[in-house]
């Protein structure tokens, strides 16, 4: 509960006029850590290393468990969205993958650029005065609500709150991003094995 009243505290310290900013757009690609905000104080961390190329349509991510006693990181999953090939794969660190369909054009909570209806909240400086300057939007889409704070240059993002209502599985996640870099280091975040990738089948388990 402080943690949370932490994060909106930082979301919310200082009010600037929305006519003043315009919304802007993530670089063409990119690779980030991200690290879910509700782990932070838990035995175990949950760390993302993200991966998004929007000029070929792939978001990859390797999702971690750190335990911060032992300093031990251990992979959990790894999931690649393909929008050309409209699919979701998933795969396990034994080597099980899955494939579901995705007809949606990106996934939704990060398109490169912030849509014109994007509700602008509040801007302020992360740290001392003279520290990062950061702005923070939030976007509506249906039952999908997505707020973020971004760096006021280059459009870094700082934190990203996900909120998902209605439907079988609701879900709410706030994620802090860190190592931000304009360019992708680690392509295997895009590999999906042949065995994942037939033509006859959306569901597949490989070996």
């Amino acid at each position: 509960m402080l943690f949370g009243v932490i994060v909106i505290a930082f979301l919310f310290q200082s009010v600037v006029c929305q006519s003043q900013k315009t919304p802007c757009c993530m670089p063409e690609r990119f690779q980030a850590t991200l690290t879910d905000a509700r782990t932070v104080s838990a035995d175990v961390i949950v760390m993302f290393e993200l991966a998004i190329d929007y000029a070929q349509g792939l978001e990859g991510s390797a999702v971690y468990e750190l335990n911060p006693r032992t300093g031990i990181k251990q992979e959990t999953y790894r999931i690649v969205f393909d929008v050309p090939k409209h699919s979701v794969f998933t795969m396990a660190p034994n080597g099980t993958c899955w494939r579901t369909p995705y007809e949606v054009q990106f996934p939704s909570a990060r398109e490169r650029c912030l849509p014109a209806s994007a509700q602008y909240i509040s801007g302020g400086n992360m740290g001392s005065i003279q520290a990062l300057p950061w702005d923070s939007w939030r976007v509506n889409l249906g039952n999908i609500t997505v707020t973020m704070a971004f760096g006021a240059q280059g459009c870094v993002p700082v934190v990203e709150g996900l909120k998902i209502t209605g439907g079988p599985t609701p879900y709410e996640q706030t994620t802090f991003w860190s190592n931000f870099r304009h360019e992708i280091t680690d392509h295997s975040l895009f590999y999906v094995p042949s065995s994942c990738v037939p033509s006859d089948s959306q569901i597949v388990v490989g070996r």
